[in-house]
């Protein structure tokens, strides 16, 4: 699978434009591949709202917790491409299809002003991602980044105007 082609096992022993030459690499293969391929799973809400997914839920951990590992699925069981990808060390393949899922769900080609619920999955992948990617691995898809991050943002204001209006 393309998405899973960086880092490769020996990214350790390489040299930083080893790792420059690699990255760019890694970003021309999967830009080549249509975003809408990640876009949608058949049968699966991309905004899917569960209690279960509730930031605010009393079991809730200090750290981050994979909102897509189900300890208790069999292995047997389809996985969806979050659980093949690892955020911190797949970080830039974890972002491209959080991004390409959130254009999808939003109809835009940019994310910036798509408004995320925040008890759904995607809201607790965003928060996730930002929380363990790998910031080498970011400085390469700053643009994405940075959508990302103004998503998160105006979710959380639109959010906020909900919960203060009278």
């Amino acid at each position: 699978m393309a998405l899973l082609e960086f880092p490769p096992d020996d990214i350790a022993s390489r040299s930083p434009k080893g790792y420059d030459t690699q990255v760019r690499t890694f970003l021309s293969n999967i830009r080549q591949i249509n975003p809408e391929h990640f876009a949608h799973i058949p049968g699966q809400d991309l905004l899917e709202v569960s209690s279960e997914d509730d930031p605010n839920a009393s079991n809730r951990s200090h750290s981050p917790v994979n909102p897509d590992v189900d300890p208790s699925q069999s292995p047997n069981q389809t996985l969806n491409i979050f659980q093949l990808l690892d955020a911190s060390v797949n970080s830039i393949a974890y972002l491209t299809v959080l991004s390409a899922r959130l254009k999808s769900y939003a109809g835009k080609s940019s994310i910036s002003d798509f408004v995320v619920p925040i008890n759904c999955h995607e809201w607790n992948r965003i928060v996730f991602f930002l929380n363990k990617c790998d910031p080498v691995q970011i400085r390469y898809v700053g643009h994405d980044w940075r959508s990302l991050l103004e998503c998160l943002y105006t979710s959380a204001v639109a959010q906020d105007n909900v919960s203060s209006t009278p």
